[in-house]
């Protein structure tokens, strides 16, 4: 059995949470991204700038921290520890070919790629202001139109195979985080 996608839309409800999704783009403006492919990328100890009462780098970890709870509870996976974070975005045509988070297609097989070690994979969309640039699960026929403090998070293998579709208007910004078990767990499903 696959396991399902978790989609919580929005994570949260309460106005210092989105004043902080807020300061989060805030400091992706303030920050110096790197060109990866279609996106530009920061990595969450890079961001610089004010971020409400914190620092945009305690508030990026604060939410990774909310994002693993929720995992953790909806798949019933403890421990877990966060793998890597970064704010992302997507440009007008910007895309994410259908890939798996953890694994590559190597003479026609599925075998693990260099971020083996990730199990889950999540997406915290930051705005919803843009047109297009759905999550797309092809083999799953499962598609997710971003809103500004939705969540879908999945397992990071080959099951979940999943694209971005390209971005019609306006910028895409999300929070994206990965997940591993912690030192000396190795679960499956």
């Amino acid at each position: 059995m696959t396991p399902e996608i978790l989609h919580r839309a929005p994570l949260h409800d309460n106005p210092i949470w989105w004043d902080e999704i807020d300061s989060l783009l805030q400091a992706f403006y303030d920050s110096t991204p790197v060109q990866y492919g279609d996106s530009l990328q920061i990595w969450w100890r890079d961001l610089r700038g004010p971020c409400c009462t914190r620092s945009p780098v305690v508030t990026a970890r604060n939410f990774a921290s909310d994002i693993q709870f929720e995992i953790e509870f909806f798949y019933q996976w403890a421990p877990l520890q966060i793998e890597s974070i970064f704010l992302t975005r997507l440009e007008v045509d910007g895309a994410i070919v259908p890939h798996a988070d953890n694994e590559t297609v190597r003479g026609g097989r599925w075998v693990p790629n260099h971020t083996a070690n990730r199990t889950f994979s999540a997406c915290l969309y930051l705005n919803g202001d843009f047109e297009g640039g759905e999550l797309d699960f092809p083999g799953l026929k499962r598609r997710f139109k971003p809103e500004r403090g939705m969540l879908v998070a999945w397992p990071a293998d080959h099951r979940f195979v999943h694209q971005v579709l390209p971005v019609r208007s306006g910028f895409r910004y999300s929070l994206v985080c990965w997940f591993e078990p912690k030192a000396g767990e190795n679960r499956g499903f």
